[in-house]
């Protein structure tokens, strides 16, 4: 699998962090026409470059969803599909900590529910957040044990 590079946004600070202009379904249809989605050759160059896009063979959202409504999620989600385009999600936070408002929260958890609905393979990082997906969303992740970020004092 090749990862595909981050498009720089800002020139001025090209590492800083931005939401992922492919997280609304409009750079979907700028990049990638419904007519071939999967098939670079049959793409015709797009409005953001001279050559045919690269060919995507999955999604992976991890986080930096939080600015978007459940319905810029919902239509993130269907052009994804429309395209035939796995969803791969991995759930860092159940509950997101950034996010100091009950209502903040509730709508986290909506964006999330969609995300998950729509997913074909959802991570998460510990037993107890599996758990708690699967009793929230309905949906079975796989868990992929997080190493230790900290130094273990009892070890």
């Amino acid at each position: 699998m090749r990862i595909l590079p981050d498009p720089i946004v800002d020139a001025r600070d090209p590492q800083r962090w931005w939401p992922h202009p492919a997280l609304q379904a409009q750079w979907w249809a700028d990049n990638y026409p419904v007519e071939h989605p999967l098939e670079p050759h049959l793409r015709q160059p797009t409005k953001n470059s001279a050559e045919p896009v690269d060919p995507v063979d999955a999604v992976h959202v991890h986080f930096g969803f939080e600015h978007l409504s459940v319905a810029e999620v919902e239509d993130f989600v269907a052009a994804l599909q429309e395209r035939h385009i796995p969803l791969v999600v991995t759930v860092h936070d159940v509950d997101n900590p950034h996010l100091a408002l009950p209502e903040q929260q509730a709508d986290h958890r909506r964006r999330l529910g969609v995300l998950l609905a729509a997913a074909q393979c959802i991570l998460t990082l510990s037993r107890g957040a599996q758990e708690e997906i699967e009793r929230r969303y309905g949906r079975t992740p796989t868990v992929v044990a997080h190493p230790p970020i900290v130094p273990n004092p009892q070890a």
